[in-house]
């Protein structure tokens, strides 16, 4: 780790929070991707062998069709496979949500100092089931929201479809009101240590007042992560065209080869593994506004300060500054 340590307990304003989240994975890049690597590496593998053998089942289902044969598609074994995969999937975004929050805790706890993987997994070991259920439980109210706004929409449009517009502008704004609102869970039950709906509550106090600076937070690094990961998609996009399309002239498609079903799945494994790394850009600049919220309305990082006065303290790469 190089660099100074940064203080997580302290208000900032914007530009402070997207520049120390960036400092953040400079100083601890290595241990970050290593951590990834390991941890949520396996599901990924797995999930990439899975969507891999899919996107090849796919291409099959492709060719039968093409001679009219459309009794493949939903088929027990196959619709199986696609939800194993899935939620391989979840559990890859489960674990590397885990393991980012759980660096930024040894980080705090350790002062940036002799971080290892092995102090990350420790951490990680006795989280991991409140991070499953935390991922389900939001998922599901997440669901039940999007049915909730859903609702004016087909209210209005029985009345008149020149109603169905204002509908879907209720549905959009309450949305994603309620969803940026649900940002602060996780960090929540990272680093407060309570149920998940006292987090649910503790986050959209923290947010109340704070909404478009929450919002334009995570909007900027995840349009960030986005590009980037798109850049990173791109190989395996054009492969995964060319394995659908294989043998396309006119006749019926002839299933991928072994070979590139091969490159297809190592592409799908590199393009995983890259997202999970770049989620950490949304989810650390998110914890560091859930810090900077709980320090404006409650300042415990100064009360700390004033409780241990006389020690010495690290100083801090990032300025104070006012909030957005």
């Amino acid at each position: 780790m190089e660099g100074q340590y940064i203080e997580f307990r302290k208000t900032r304003d914007f530009s402070n929070k997207v520049n120390v989240t960036f400092e953040f994975i400079k100083q601890n890049y290595k241990v970050l991707f290593k951590s990834i690597l390991y941890i949520a590496g396996p599901p990924i593998l797995i999930g990439a062998l899975m969507m891999g053998s899919i996107v090849g089942d796919i291409a099959n289902l492709q060719a039968s069709s093409a001679s009219g044969d459309f009794s493949g598609i939903f088929t027990v074994n196959f619709l199986a496979q696609l939800g194993l995969a899935f939620a391989f999937l979840f559990t890859m975004m489960v674990a590397s949500t885990s393991t980012i929050h759980n660096l930024l805790l040894v980080y705090e706890e350790r002062k940036g100092e002799g971080i290892e993987v092995y102090h990350v997994w420790d951490k990680v070991k006795a989280t991991l089931g409140s991070y499953f259920v935390t991922g389900i439980l939001l998922t599901i109210l997440i669901m039940i929201v999007y049915v909730a706004m859903a609702i004016p929409v087909a209210v209005l449009g029985s009345i008149s479809g020149w109603l169905v517009f204002l509908g879907f502008l209720i549905f959009v704004f309450g949305f994603f009101y309620i969803f940026v609102n649900l940002a602060l869970v996780f960090p929540v039950r990272a680093f407060e240590r309570v149920g998940f709906f006292a987090a649910v509550g503790r986050s959209f106090r923290l947010i109340q007042g704070k909404w478009w600076s929450t919002f334009g937070l995570g909007l900027i690094m995840t349009l960030i992560a986005m590009i980037i990961s798109y850049v990173l998609a791109l190989p395996y996009s054009i492969i995964t065209n060319l394995t659908l399309l294989h043998s396309l002239d006119g006749s019926v498609s002839s299933p991928p080869s072994t070979g590139m079903q091969i490159i297809l799945t190592v592409f799908i494994c590199i393009s995983y593994l890259g997202q999970a790394v770049l989620s950490s850009l949304p989810l650390i600049g998110i914890t560091y506004q859930y810090f900077n919220l709980v320090e404006m309305k409650e300042a415990r990082g100064l009360m700390s300060q004033i409780q241990t006065f006389g020690a010495p303290v690290k100083g801090s790469t990032a300025e104070e500054g006012d909030e957005f």
